[in-house]
């Protein structure tokens, strides 16, 4: 008998086959599985298999020590852990509609191909729901996933992880669309808060980082960010008619720039601030110009 590798051996206790081109259902009755390895039938077709079946099916791994006929029609199976296939069976293996009650709880059902699901729906016990294509057993290529607590994403999957262009919408309104990689935000992307504060720009590690633009309160960003942080050159806008145009520390104006008011441009040297970050205590320090030291938040 073949064992697939690393897997519990599920035996069936129940098979149902039509076999193609008839009408009838031939069953087939599964007894004493377990105890010395021996099978009672019922009902055995005369052409039955040399071979055993095996299968996995979405990580679980089916293996039957019942021979079966060739052919293709409707199958269920029910396994001694609880773990039951319903649908097409073609191959020696689900193919075509059916659906897989897991052991667990989970529920899979939509098209199978060669015992994997290709496109249907996954149900988790813990709510979340997930509708899309599959490839081994995992989430890939374009799905939606919707999760117990009222958000979802809807886009691109890559080995079980939003990768590619996809959006996020979360239960409290907060919005993102754009890239990802291994279920982060990385790349260009917008995200849009409840209170209608907005960021348009670059990405990494679900930080702001690189060129963007931010608005809020009437107040606008546009510039680099590094770490989630204004950082680099930056233009920094109270109104239309006040702004600061210049270099930008950890979040702070710091540096050269010019501040405008009402279209009167003077030159700034924003050095009453000086910036000491550290990377080790994950903070920063702040100096005024008579070394007193305060943090700054």
């Amino acid at each position: 008998m073949g064992l697939c590798q690393g897997k519990k051996n599920y035996k069936a206790e129940k098979i149902i086959v039509n076999q193609n081109n008839t009408n009838e259902n031939l069953c087939v009755l599964v007894e004493n599985l377990i105890t010395k390895n021996e099978i009672g039938i019922s009902q055995l077709p005369n052409y039955q298999l040399k071979s055993q079946i095996t299968s996995c099916i979405n990580y679980s791994c089916i293996e039957s020590e019942i021979k079966l006929p060739t052919g293709e029609g409707y199958l269920e199976w029910t396994y001694e852990d609880g773990t039951r296939y319903e649908g097409q069976w073609k191959n020696k293996a689900p193919n075509g509609k059916g659906k897989l009650w897991l052991a667990s709880g989970d529920i899979f059902e939509g098209q199978f191909i060669d015992g994997q699901l290709s496109q249907g729906s996954h149900f988790q016990t813990n709510g979340n729901t997930y509708t899309g294509e599959f490839i081994n057993g995992q989430y890939h290529g374009y799905g939606q996933l919707t999760e117990f607590n009222g958000d979802s994403y809807s886009g691109q999957f890559e080995n079980g992880m939003k990768q590619g262009k996809g959006v996020l919408k979360r239960n409290d309104g907060t919005l993102y669309d754009g890239q990802w990689k291994q279920n982060v935000k990385s790349g260009f992307g917008l995200s849009i808060w409840n209170d209608e504060n907005r960021y348009d720009g670059q990405w990494e590690d679900n930080l702001m980082h690189g060129q963007g633009v931010f608005y809020w309160n009437g107040r606008k960003y546009e510039g680099e960010y590094y770490q989630g942080q204004k950082h680099g050159k930056g233009k920094y806008y109270w109104n239309t008619n006040t702004y600061y145009d210049g270099e930008w520390i950890y979040g702070v104006q710091n540096g050269q720039g010019i501040l405008v008011i009402n279209q009167q441009i003077q030159k700034v040297n924003r050095k009453s601030l000086q910036v000491f970050y550290s990377q080790a205590f994950g903070k920063m320090e702040c100096f005024k110009t008579n070394n007193e030291k305060f943090n700054y938040a």
